[in-house]
């Protein structure tokens, strides 16, 4: 089935608009001499959405161009019908399961185009209830995205201070064995300097052992001189 005949200006905008830029980008790529017709000089790689967006719809008559946008449409519908069916499968009523899904889907911000396309009609009261509905889910989307994201931060917080407090115990790990490292340095000089007391006090010892010899070697010397004194006034007389 072709819906763009069914559509109005603003409303092929809608749609163009909500294609994803890099689904665009893809099909562009995929088709470069499809692509060089359509929009000679332009690169695909390099399109904005709204560059994008407007190519779709000044070129939506272009096969190239109508077929991505065609494809497009009727893969979301069958996406949101198959929805749908799930939940009414499930006992949901149809109006339940519209309630559901639509909220999540890329029509979100424009129903009346979703049922148009489809070909149904509704009350206006339920349609009043399912604009409000969506305006509900999105602002829970909104929070739930704001949410996330302020989550996100903390959990980055988070692993940040685990990493500074596994920085601070590593370093305290280090810190505690250069301090154990010093304790048994101190240990060892300490044995050393009892080491090198002792040998001073034996050093002090043979030191005064020493001075005893030399006194005694001293007084050996006085006496051997003044035997060699008297032996010398013996003889001359």
């Amino acid at each position: 089935m072709n819906y763009l005949p069914m559509m109005t200006e603003d409303e092929v905008r809608y749609v163009c608009s909500v294609i994803p830029i890099q689904e665009s980008k893809e099909y562009f790529k995929h088709y470069p001499k499809d692509f060089a017709k359509v929009m000679p000089g332009f690169r695909a790689t390099s399109l904005t959405q709204e560059q994008s967006c407007n190519i779709l719809v000044q070129k939506r008559n272009r096969p190239f161009i109508s077929s991505f946008i065609e494809k497009h449409i009727s893969r979301w519908l069958d996406e949101i019908g198959a929805a749908i069916n799930e939940k009414i499968e499930a006992g949901e009523s149809k109006e339940s399961a519209l309630l559901q899904t639509l909220p999540y889907s890329f029509f979100v911000d424009n129903i009346n185009l979703y049922f148009k396309l489809t070909n149904e009609e509704y009350t206006d009261e339920f349609l009043s209830m399912l604009r409000a509905s969506i305006k509900t889910v999105k602002g829970i989307i909104v929070e739930s995205g704001d949410l996330k994201s302020k989550l996100n931060i903390k959990i980055a917080e988070i692993s940040h201070l685990e990493l500074e407090l596994e920085r601070i115990q590593n370093e305290q790990s280090k810190t505690s064995q250069k301090l154990n490292d010093s304790i048994d340095e101190i240990k060892t000089l300490k044995q050393t300097i009892k080491s090198l007391e002792k040998c001073k006090e034996l050093i002090t010892s043979h030191e005064k052992t020493i001075e005893k010899l030399k006194q005694k070697v001293q007084e050996k010397d006085t006496s051997i001189q003044q035997l060699k004194n008297e032996i010398t006034i013996a003889t001359s007389e």
